[in-house]
């Protein structure tokens, strides 16, 4: 049986972009704060009579705000590239990752990690495109995209993503689906 898709919502802006929110922090600074490593600390599920923390609502406001830029980006097309603050943040790209490359008056094209912790910058340093650090993925000889190879090359080149016997469908709104059988 095919997967079927559902289209989703369109997201017509970012989550509390006109309302207070704060920078979540990677680890609590501040009683009562919420943190990427520990979301809520436990003091705002204790009672306030009982020494408890009331949670901020600037906190829940990011908590929306963050994961819906980034849904945002994508709904309207963005692409991630190579960002060194998320190569930093994360200890370089696992393998497989796919980013995409934009060069000025050429066409943009994805790209594979090929190696875990790929800190490799092809931003600044174009060579690492290689095939050992990154490797172009689902291009035909004139550098243009090929959808059936993009298929085929994601399906044997990254491991996260599994394509094998997948058919490409356009969607009567233009979205390019990959149907699993």
């Amino acid at each position: 049986m095919a997967n079927s898709f559902t289209k989703p919502t369109v997201i017509p802006r970012i989550w509390s972009a006109g309302g207070q929110h704060t920078d979540i922090q990677d680890t609590t600074l501040e009683s009562g704060r919420a943190s990427f490593q520990k979301g809520f600390p436990e003091e705002t599920s204790t009672p306030i009579d009982e020494g408890g923390v009331p949670p901020k609502r600037q906190d829940f406001n990011a908590m929306g705000y963050i994961p819906m830029s980034h849904n945002f980006f994508q709904q309207n097309g963005g692409c991630y590239t190579f960002d060194s603050d998320v190569s930093n943040a994360i200890g370089g790209y696992p393998e497989g990752a796919v980013l995409w490359v934009f060069e000025n008056n050429k066409p943009s094209y994805p790209v594979v990690s090929m190696k875990n912790g790929n800190s490799d910058n092809f931003v600044t340093t174009p060579s690492f495109i290689n095939g050992t650090s990154w490797k172009k993925l689902g291009l035909n000889a004139g550098g243009d995209a090929m959808v059936g190879t993009l298929s085929n090359q994601l399906a044997a080149q990254v491991r996260n993503i599994v394509l094998t016997n997948s058919i490409p469908s356009t969607g009567v709104d233009g979205t390019l689906y990959f149907v699993l059988e």
